[in-house]
């Protein structure tokens, strides 16, 4: 959004700077970005740690590897097949990115209901 929204200035309390900073740095993701998530209705996730993302790469070179013994195998169904698991594995990296990765929809009246005024 940057300069083409509006700008906003607000006060916090201490309280909430140390959490907003807490998440920032949690997420890796800016404060803006943070506040912005949670006025859509959605709760950031934690980064995860750097394992997660040698086994994202290693499944990738695991697909491009099965591709490249289809290149390597010829015309045929062999071919087909490899190429077919190779798609699958990639379509499979993605999901475990989406469902790890991407922030959860929090349904805000069931927020309310726990919190006491």
């Amino acid at each position: 959004m940057g300069r083409n929204g509006i700008k906003k200035q607000f006060w916090l309390s201490e309280k909430h700077v140390k959490k907003l900073a807490e998440y920032s740095k949690k997420t890796c993701l800016p404060e803006t970005t943070i506040i912005r998530f949670l006025l859509d209705g959605y709760h950031p996730k934690e980064k995860p740690g750097d394992e997660f993302y040698d086994c994202m790469n290693r499944l990738t070179d695991f697909a491009n590897y099965i591709r490249s013994i289809g290149v390597a195998a010829g015309e045929g169904d062999l071919r087909e097949r490899l190429f077919e698991e190779a798609t699958a594995m990639g379509r499979l990296r993605l999901e475990v990115e989406r469902k790890i990765l991407l922030p959860e929809k929090v349904n805000i009246d069931e927020m309310l209901k726990d919190m006491q005024y």
